[in-house]
């Protein structure tokens, strides 16, 4: 019964350092939207072989690509 109840500590003390310290840092980050485009077939297929080749998702290059555009 001892193993328990200072299990459960335990689990208290994470749940209070998550609170303080995970949690608030994901409200720093920017917010994002869902957008839909049209994109040309070629210039989509371009992109991704090249996000495969830096080894990140397409969609984030997307995004980079337009940040460093409008930046």
């Amino acid at each position: 019964m001892l193993f328990f109840k200072q299990w459960f500590i335990y689990l208290n003390f994470l749940n209070e350092i998550m609170k303080t310290c995970i949690l608030p840092s994901k409200a720093k980050k920017p917010v994002k939207k869902l957008y839909s485009l049209r994109l040309n077939e070629e210039d989509v297929n371009k992109v991704k072989e090249i996000a495969k080749v830096k080894w990140i998702p397409y969609q984030t290059l997307i995004s980079s690509i337009i940040h460093q555009y409008v930046s």
